[in-house]
């Protein structure tokens, strides 16, 4: 187990916002998708 007493606040939020990030590109990605192909090609 790693020992989060090392971890420091700046290293934390970054990790976050970078979670935040690609949670919304990732968004958008999905509905740029939806225009472009059908469900069923989007599986695939």
């Amino acid at each position: 187990m790693p020992d989060t007493r090392l971890f420091s606040v700046s290293s934390l939020s970054v990790v976050a916002y970078l979670g935040v990030i690609a949670g919304i590109c990732g968004i958008m990605a999905y509905f740029a998708l939806q225009q472009y192909a059908s469900a069923f090609q989007a599986h695939l």
